[in-house]
């Protein structure tokens, strides 16, 4: 038989050709995935040293309250990052969180971790000493570095100078300059209604996967308002009150005058003037505003009604004023009665001693929600901007 020229491929070879393509396919696909997984650890190793800097940065300032909160984006192709600095358990050392970490990205990172890698290791919220040694499928865990902070979130007997310098929002300075005291974190009532597991602090919160209560807010040194911001204490003060209003502040002037207190028109306040000098009432005390002055605002009324008001700058008796009878109003920081006369500058703490009962002890926080307030810390509430804009801190500096 005559055999007829063929052109193409038979059958078999076709078969053959595919084949060959889909291991090399697959072999492609693995190695692009691969190359994916080492710039995803990559990337979030890079995203996590940036952090790891801010951190040490503000360590070396000497701040006690860490803060990751001017990162914006925190969303990387490995994970996502959490803007809480994590201390609690931790000597020397500080964890930053990220979820949602592929397996493979994980492993890469617990590859690259050295003696000598700045991430010490990967750790469990739950046990942030122990190294984490697997990987599961998802991933939520602890970036550990090196930071020199000394002792945990829970040690406050760290020395201090004042109340400011003491991490936890409940602890204070005593007289041996060692920071005291702690808020209780609750054991969890899950029985209770839906935000109200952990009782009745607003900086304590019910983590539901942990399944504990845990401190929420965060301290810093001061609430600063612009001019815009004003806090209501919610107190209305009577013609028979008798009271001790003391500040460490920094005030700035806004527009004419910047005042404090309770009314403009009786003349319960104090604040600055156009001098940048303090008054009281309307009366210049001609002592100028300085940095961290601490102000003792205080005012008696006497069996015949009659009412005196002083004002103490950093222990001198600046100014006294009387008045025939005492005057009322609704007392406000930043501010006077519901907002007027509002002033410039930062507030580091307040308490107040109302007819001879501590009613306020504020300090400054950012709130679970990293809202800039005051936190008082007899009524464990939470006292938030009446006014208009955002509080700054010193996080923002």
């Amino acid at each position: 038989m005559k055999h007829t020229a063929q052109s193409g491929r038979t059958m078999v070879e076709t078969l053959g050709a595919l084949a060959v393509m889909g291991v090399l396919s697959v072999g492609g696909l693995h190695a692009f995935s691969s190359i994916m997984d080492r710039f995803r650890a990559n990337d979030l190793l890079e995203e996590a040293s940036v952090r790891a800097m801010r951190v040490s940065e503000q360590i070396k300032k000497g701040r006690k309250s860490l803060s990751l909160g001017k990162f914006l984006h925190n969303e990387t192709s490995g994970g996502t990052f959490s803007k809480q600095v994590f201390t609690e358990g931790l000597t020397k050392q500080f964890g930053i969180q990220v979820s949602n970490v592929k397996k493979a990205v994980c492993e890469r990172l617990l590859d690259s971790i050295t003696d000598t890698s700045p991430l010490r290791r990967l750790s469990l919220l739950t046990s942030p000493t122990v190294p984490m040694t697997e990987c599961a499928d998802d991933n939520t865990f602890l970036m550990i570095y090196n930071g020199g902070i000394q002792g945990s979130e829970k040690d406050t007997s760290y020395r201090c100078e004042s109340d400011t310098d003491c991490n936890s929002i409940c602890a204070t300075c005593n007289e041996n300059n060692l920071c005291v005291n702690e808020c209780e974190t609750p054991t969890p009532d899950t029985d209770a209604p839906y935000g109200e597991e952990c009782g009745e602090n607003e900086c304590i919160i019910y983590d539901e996967e942990t399944q504990t209560c845990k401190m929420a807010c965060e301290r810093v040194e001061y609430l600063e308002a612009t001019g815009t911001q004003w806090i209501s204490t919610g107190i209305n003060i009577t013609t028979t009150d008798s009271f001790d209003a003391q500040y460490v502040v920094s005030l700035v002037l806004k527009a004419s005058r910047g005042l404090m207190g309770y009314s403009a028109v009786n003349h319960g306040y104090w604040g600055i003037n156009m001098n940048s000098q303090y008054e009281l009432g309307g009366n210049t005390t001609l002592i100028d505003v300085s940095e961290k002055d601490s102000v003792l605002f205080k005012r008696r009324i006497d069996n015949s009604g009659k009412q005196t008001q002083e004002l103490h700058v950093n222990g001198t008796l600046a100014k006294t004023l009387t008045r025939a009878s005492g005057e009322t109003g609704a007392y406000s920081l930043w501010a006077i009665g519901n907002g007027g006369w509002r002033t410039s500058g930062k507030i580091y703490s307040f308490k107040m001693h109302l007819n001879g009962e501590n009613i306020f002890d504020f300090v400054p926080v950012l709130a679970p929600d990293e809202t800039p307030c005051m936190f008082d810390r007899i009524s464990q509430k939470l006292f938030c901007n009446s006014g208009t804009g955002t509080f700054k801190t010193n996080l923002d500096e």
